[in-house]
């Protein structure tokens, strides 16, 4: 039996031998455009202010790209005394995928504009959730253990905390979810539900920076006690939105 390439981890084309352009979330597409508008060389520390990030979640998706071959870590020309700095530069593959991402871009415009027309509907919160909650069953099926893999692969930067939880120090529709946030953050919330075989709940801005996401007993225990929040659990008998209750920040 031939074996199967996997086009998210830029394999090569069974026929052609072409290499895949591998499926890059707009957060990790940010950062390549970013080394690409500010190359040939660009520092880490350029690169976080310029996408006004954090050095930990930035340096994440350039070690995830690097590995993809899209962009090359070198050492800083420099003229200055002590040891010199890190740089990084964008690879051919980079620039082809860098390419790629116009139809990336295409649909998120395409999604902003679902959600102006959506945002007008009486029920908007509940479809917004029951859509997103079809998308998530609608994608491969993960177990409790790999979510965080999961949370990785679609561009939600996961910090395991020491609770358990998830903080999600990124958010792979963050235009989008700047503009209807009440909307964008349910459409997560039932994708979650719909993709995790084990309750969910994700509770947008939940502190500085991050949302976060229970996973199995911890989510089904804080929806029992009502903590103040967007909740949305589902226990795979479909989706589950309490209400749509209203959008809490920290």
């Amino acid at each position: 039996m031939p074996r199967k390439t996997n086009p998210a981890k830029g394999g090569s084309h069974p026929k052609s031998g072409r290499k895949e352009v591998a499926t890059l979330s707009e957060p990790r597409l940010r950062v390549l455009r970013a080394v690409a508008d500010l190359g040939p060389q660009v520092r880490l520390d350029t690169l976080v202010k310029h996408l006004d990030g954090h050095p930990n979640t930035t340096r994440h998706h350039l070690t995830a790209l690097s590995e993809l071959g899209y962009v090359h870590e070198l050492t800083c020309s420099s003229c200055g005394v002590g040891r010199p700095a890190k740089c990084f530069t964008i690879t051919k593959a980079g620039r082809i995928a860098e390419a790629s991402s116009h139809v990336a871009r295409t649909r998120i415009s395409a999604l902003e504009l679902m959600a102006a027309v959506l945002a007008e509907q009486s029920a908007a919160k509940d479809l917004a959730y029951e859509a997103g909650h079809k998308w998530g069953t609608q994608a491969e099926q993960v177990t409790e253990e790999n979510v965080e893999a999961m949370l990785t692969d679609v561009g939600f930067a996961p910090y395991h905390d020491d609770d358990g939880s998830f903080q999600l120090l990124a958010c792979p529709l963050l235009d989008a979810a700047q503009k209807y946030p009440e909307l964008i953050c349910r459409v997560h919330a039932g994708y979650l539900a719909g993709r995790v075989d084990a309750a969910t709940r994700l509770e947008p801005f939940a502190g500085e920076g991050y949302c976060r996401l229970l996973v199995g007993k911890r989510a089904a225990d804080a929806d029992a006690e009502g903590a103040p929040s967007i909740t949305q659990v589902s226990d795979k008998r479909g989706p589950v939105c309490p209400s749509c209750a209203e959008h809490h920040t920290a």
